[in-house]
């Protein structure tokens, strides 16, 4: 077998015509330039949504499905887990390097095309921690830089490595290339193109839809690329509209998660922070991001909790009556 490149790929016409459908703002480029523009926002620490050619066959994704990060930031790992996947702060990422640059960075010296190979990272790259920092304790310790490519060292040195050939995917080894020529490493961060408990994007339209549901910065699929800062908002639902599962009561008991606004909207789809404008994928929000609400006419928790289950009740009652 030579490469997981095995489902569907896309063309610019069917691409431009699912952009236009979400009256996107987009631009298309050459494939060189478009690979610069992507070079340069992973440099500047900005976090990129990879979506070319066929995608992949498996359970990870690697180089085609991609969401892309600068593995040398030593915040990338944080801020992609509480603002891009909705998950816990410390969990780790996998690296993705140039096959001819492995052993530079990780203590290994065979091909891993797809993703199933530990290493270490390689000694020259650790970051011995000081006193002080061996002191620290949970969350604080896990999250000191333990070497020259933060993003994607675990705890314990570790790394699950992909390495990436020119035969298999030129594409992403030309970005790559660009990558190392701007920071000095031809390693990325590469974990799969979706947010927790979703399927991994295979459209045009999931890339636009996780796109925009996330905190991600830049969209490159196929030769065009987004940038969130020139798209417009998502339309909120109309106003007083109430979905069973979503009552007015229960929104109130929400709020995003990351600790960034107080207070969560339904749109299309999604829910909307209005302090922020960050949005967060409908399967998201629930599991996640409750709070109790205090009373505020006893301020006991024992009142919210009734509140909850009146709640939960109506809602059960909703969904039932709603049934066929």
């Amino acid at each position: 077998m030579s490469g997981a490149y095995l489902g569907p790929a896309y063309d610019a016409d069917s691409i431009r015509a699912s952009l236009d459908s979400h009256r996107a703002h987009y631009q298309e480029l050459d494939a060189d330039a478009l690979d610069e523009e992507v070079a340069a926002a992973i440099y500047q620490e900005k976090v990129v949504g990879w979506f070319q050619g066929r995608m992949e066959f498996g359970p990870r994704a690697l180089g085609n499905r991609s969401i892309l990060a600068k593995a040398t930031s030593p915040k990338m790992q944080s801020v992609l887990n509480l603002k891009i996947k909705y998950r816990e702060s410390f969990r780790p990422f996998a690296p993705a390097v140039l096959r001819d640059d492995l052993a530079e960075w990780f203590e290994m010296d065979v091909d891993s095309p797809y993703m199933l190979l530990v290493a270490d990272v390689a000694e020259r790259r650790r970051r011995k921690l000081t006193a002080a920092e061996e002191a620290l304790f949970g969350i604080a310790k896990l999250n000191v830089p333990r070497s020259d490519i933060p993003a994607v060292t675990h705890v314990d040195y570790s790394a699950r490595v992909q390495t990436v050939h020119a035969d298999t995917n030129p594409r992403f080894h030309r970005l790559l290339e660009k990558v190392k020529a701007r920071t000095g490493a031809s390693v990325v961060v590469n974990t799969s193109f979706n947010v927790r408990d979703e399927p991994i994007v295979c459209t045009p339209d999931d890339a636009y839809g996780c796109f925009m549901a996330t905190e991600m910065d830049v969209l490159a699929i196929g030769n065009f690329i987004l940038r969130k800062s020139e798209q417009r908002p998502r339309a909120a639902a109309t106003t007083g509209a109430e979905s069973p599962l979503f009552p007015a009561e229960l929104l109130a008991c929400l709020k995003p998660p990351g600790g960034e606004g107080e207070s969560l909207e339904r749109i299309e789809g999604s829910f909307r922070c209005p302090e922020t404008g960050a949005l967060f994928p409908t399967s998201m929000a629930c599991p996640h991001c409750l709070r109790a609400p205090i009373s505020s006419a006893t301020g006991s928790l024992g009142a919210s909790r009734r509140s909850t289950r009146r709640i939960r009740s109506r809602t059960m009652r909703g969904s039932k009556s709603s049934a066929p």
